[in-house]
């Protein structure tokens, strides 16, 4: 999928499913960074986000 898609990059995550912000958060986290870095999208502001409650 990424290679038809313009400036899309394929980040694999080892020992990662479907889940992969859940069960590898620092490795995705750094993945997004690289992206967002490679097209010029600043990292470097954190924003607070609150998250709602999950209904079981």
């Amino acid at each position: 999928m990424a290679s038809i898609i313009p400036n899309a990059e394929l980040f694999i995550i080892p020992d990662a499913g479907h889940s992969v912000a859940v069960e590898k958060p620092e490795e995705a986290t750094n993945a997004i960074r690289k992206f967002y870095n490679k097209i010029g999208l600043s990292t470097t502001k954190q924003r607070s986000v609150k998250n709602p409650k999950v209904s079981e």
